[in-house]
């Protein structure tokens, strides 16, 4: 019994490639730490290295070597068997050694689960390509829309207002936010942090970047009659940007590539997130299906009404520039070929708009999904 304590207690061995300073070959021996020392069986005797002189790194193709540099003599030891990481743990203490050899062994113990996502991604990635290819791109958008955050849209969504530099100081825009910030106080679970911006542009429309930052054209602004009007027009893009609209549309002017790209890796990278730039500087000009524009319609009206505003607004607002202005070639007035205001959409505004009133009449809130 009290051998086999004995033998218990005692150091473990580890068997370990043994290269010498500026040497290709290696010497097998054997390693065991005792107290703060590194001890290595060679065929000249052992060799003792100080734990807090030794660098660690996991190294090789997956990641699941251990290896030791002696960084005074720049000897190096490869070790693959991972229970040396838990000897140097507790014997480094509170040391870099100790602290680095437990985050190494925490990313040797998740390495079947990182290998297996590799793996189900890549098979998930050529499952996509078979079903994009049967039943068109939009299963391979979806795919690729739940492997980006709100965060990485927000990342988006600032980038392309740092490249165009919006203006975020006139009177116009402070109209513009106190308004913005009032219908997305009404949003619940709201997991967009929301940014508005003019831009100085004599064009009467606005448009939604991914993330929330919602961008209104300074003519638009100019030519509103009331607050109501305004954000008729916000609560629509605001509508976009919870719906993902932007998103999608841009996803789809990315290209396959970058689709397969964001499925395969399993989350959007920075350098993926930079790949959207191209396809930003068309975004004004981005349509929209009909059935989104639908639903931003709704959204926008019941966060309009929600929030103290009157959602018919909208209509008496298309349908003064209208009437206003025949004169005004088409491109001047963007915001009616983005969102023409057919009799259809009329008709659903003012049954929204209907509805919204009369919930919050009864004490409830229409809903916003």
């Amino acid at each position: 019994m009290t051998d086999e304590l004995m033998r218990s207690d005692a150091p473990r061995s580890y068997q370990a490639r043994f290269y010498r300073p500026n040497s290709g070959d290696f010497e097998v021996v054997s390693l065991r730490v005792e107290g703060h020392t590194l001890v290595t069986a060679t065929i000249n005797g052992d060799q003792n290295y100080e734990l807090s002189d030794l660098n660690l790194e996991l190294t090789g193709q997956e990641g699941d070597k251990i290896r030791l540099t002696h960084v005074p003599t720049g000897t190096s030891i490869l070790c693959t068997d991972k229970h040396l990481l838990v000897d140097l743990q507790q014997h480094g203490g509170h040391g870099e050694i100790g602290r680095v050899a437990k985050k190494a062994h925490r990313e040797l113990g998740s390495l079947p689960f990182r290998n297996a996502a590799i793996i189900w991604g890549i098979v998930g990635t050529i499952v996509a390509t078979i079903a994009g290819l049967i039943f068109g791109y939009d299963p391979l958008v979806n795919l690729a829309m739940k492997n980006i955050p709100p965060s990485a849209e927000e990342s988006i969504g600032k980038m392309y207002a740092d490249d165009e530099k919006l203006d975020q100081k006139s009177e116009e825009w402070k109209r513009v936010d106190r308004i913005g910030k009032k219908l997305v106080s009404k949003l619940k679970n709201n997991p967009y942090k929301f940014r508005f911006y003019i831009e100085d542009k004599d064009e009467i429309n606005a448009y939604a970047v991914p993330g929330g930052t919602i961008v209104v054209l300074s003519k638009l602004v100019k030519d509103a009659k009331s607050d109501d009007e305004i954000a008729c027009v916000m609560g629509h893009e605001i509508g976009h940007v919870i719906h993902r609209d932007t998103l999608r549309r841009l996803m789809h002017t990315g290209g396959l590539g970058l689709t397969l790209a964001i499925i395969s890796g399993g989350m959007i990278s920075n350098e993926q997130i930079k790949a959207f730039i191209p396809a930003l500087q068309k975004l004004e000009s981005l349509n929209f299906s009909r059935t989104q524009e639908a639903a931003a319609d709704k959204t926008g009206i019941r966060l309009t009404v929600l929030s103290g505003y009157d959602g018919a607004a909208m209509i008496e607002f298309f349908q003064r520039l209208e009437k206003d202005r025949p004169q005004i070639l088409k491109d001047a007035l963007a915001i009616m070929s983005d969102h023409p205001m057919s009799e259809d959409r009329i008709k659903m505004i003012r049954v929204e708009n209907a509805k919204a009133k009369a919930l919050m009449k009864q004490g409830k809130d229409p809903d916003l999904d």
